[in-house]
């Protein structure tokens, strides 16, 4: 089965539902640009969401994802999610530690 990516959003200047990106938001929105053309390509799916639902989401895949752990999420923030026999497979593959 194909991977699906959890993707939080770039840096924003704010937390309403309008707010714009900020400088660097807009050059991370530029590198997250090769998850498009994955998705494009029918290869996967991605969801970008905010942190709070893909703290959730890991949660519920499983992932012991704790309030700290949350806390360190960055903008933007990539999981792979993997499907496998026991469950899935979930690995970081964007973003730093804080």
């Amino acid at each position: 089965m194909n991977p699906i990516y959890l993707i939080r959003h770039c840096a924003t200047t704010g937390q309403e539902p309008e707010a714009p990106l900020t400088v660097a938001g807009e050059q991370q929105a530029l590198a997250l640009a090769a998850f498009r053309e994955i998705v494009a390509a029918g290869k996967t799916t991605a969801l970008v969401t905010h942190g709070n639902l893909t703290a959730l989401l890991l949660r519920r895949l499983g992932l012991p994802f704790d309030a700290d752990k949350q806390a360190r999420l960055t903008n933007p923030d990539v999981f792979r999610v993997t499907a496998t026999e026991s469950g899935c497979e979930i690995q970081r593959i964007w973003g730093e530690a804080k």
